[in-house]
């Protein structure tokens, strides 16, 4: 009986302290335990007995420094990775707020720690119990030390950098185009080769495929500064022409007011197709749960199959109809004009990785041949980094601009070298 109250009594202070802090939480008090670092805790002004969360201002520039590097990496090279932030930092003799050198693990729990944008959520990961319900985290708001748009910002070049969703070598490398510029001839990616001769060194696009001989692909050897001048001219005066953006932005949201006047429409239609299509399906297994023999029956099978296929269609036209009511995000030619203003500027920056960033926010593809280039995009993606730059700034006094996007081109002209 002792051994079973203690027991008892031990649950029940685990979950009285538990509902303890989760008061604290919603009355906007710290909860217990270290605050992330870059924070501290100080009494809270009408409540002596609780902490509140308040910025270290003597660490937020680690915290602001491990972000940019993120972003922006240190105006020599591509963005740093999270192995490099941490080689940056223990390089320069920068420490934890305890001393020690700083991890992987510990820049890549900063970095991906929404707690820097002003949401500490607590109680994300709780241990499990068979003695207590499953609780949703609380957020609690805390002074954010970053914007919102750079933490998105750096969450999108971390994932980037995951092997598993992409290649990461093209996020890190500082090449202009590398990623971008394809073989026209053959279709296989520009790589970089180097020489030295008459005293210099040179560096130039070639494809790939040509290093396996002439038999291959007879492809153009570009020098780089010359590929790069081009595409980016190319870009400057073809692909941000006012008229050009105008047309293809402004030309889009129309279709899309289009799309959604007529998608509001079919949505009654489309509700009711859905409607019937589970209803057939729960007839047929209906009919199997009275009848199992009918599992093996050949023409059973070929009906439940064709009323999976007309359910699942019913329900991706339902929903591609609800999102396309979803509401179209309005661009102006103000914002346009803005946009075009300052990717302009950007496309001028010093730092080619900067400058491969917020290019490779328009542009998917740079096809190279040997009398002309073609340049690919998608012109949703164009319109996206239009909303972006009129929603501010991902930290800095540059609009969060995307990497990675696709095919913007509406007729097939080209930008001639």
């Amino acid at each position: 009986m002792s051994t079973a109250f203690d027991e008892y009594h031990s649950l029940r202070s685990a979950e009285d302290s538990i509902n303890a802090r989760r008061h604290l939480v919603k009355e906007g008090y710290w909860p217990g335990g270290v605050a992330p670092d870059g924070y501290k805790l100080i009494p809270a002004p009408n409540n002596s007995k609780r902490k509140v969360v308040t910025v270290d201002e003597e660490r937020r520039s680690f915290v602001e420094r491990s972000f940019d590097l993120a972003l922006h990496g240190d105006n020599t090279g591509p963005p740093l990775g999270v192995k490099a932030i941490v080689k940056w930092l223990n390089v320069r003799g920068m420490t934890t707020r305890n001393g020690a050198r700083w991890s992987i693990q510990s820049i890549h729990r900063m970095l991906t720690n929404s707690a820097y944008f002003g949401d500490y959520y607590w109680g994300v990961n709780p241990a499990p119990s068979e003695f207590r319900e499953e609780q949703e985290p609380l957020l609690l708001k805390i002074p954010a030390i970053v914007t919102k748009g750079m933490f998105d910002d750096v969450q999108h070049m971390l994932d980037l950098r995951n092997p598993k969703k992409g290649n990461a070598k093209q996020v890190s490398s500082s090449l202009l185009l590398s990623g971008l510029a394809y073989c026209r001839e053959c279709g296989a990616a520009m790589t970089l080769r180097t020489g030295n001769g008459n005293g210099g060194h040179y560096r130039y696009y070639y494809c790939c495929s040509a290093h396996r001989g002439k038999m291959v692909c007879g492809g153009p050897k570009i020098p780089e500064k010359e590929l790069d001048n081009a595409v980016l001219e190319a870009v400057r005066s073809r692909v941000l022409a006012q008229d050009h953006v105008s047309g293809l932005v402004l030309g889009l949201q129309r279709r899309e007011r289009v799309r959604a006047a007529s998608a509001s429409k079919e949505l009654p239609g489309l509700q009711s197709r859905v409607s019937a299509a589970e209803a057939s399906m729960e007839g047929l297994w209906a009919s199997l749960r009275l009848a199992p023999s009918l599992e093996a029956d050949p023409l059973f099978q070929r009906n439940v199959q064709r009323a999976a296929e007309e359910l699942g269609l019913a329900r991706t036209q339902l929903s591609e109809a609800a999102e396309a009511c979803g509401g179209v995000v309005e661009v102006n030619a103000e914002d346009i004009a803005r946009f075009r203003s300052l990717l302009i500027r950007l496309l001028d920056d010093e730092n080619p990785a900067r400058t491969k960033i917020y290019l490779t926010s328009i542009v998917e593809k740079v096809e190279v041949g040997t009398d002309e280039i073609r340049i690919h995009g998608h012109i949703d993606d164009l319109r996206k980094a239009v909303v972006n730059s009129t929603e501010g700034s991902g930290g800095i006094d540059t609009p969060p601009v995307r990497r990675y996007v696709r095919r913007w081109r509406r007729r097939r002209d080209s930008n001639p070298r």
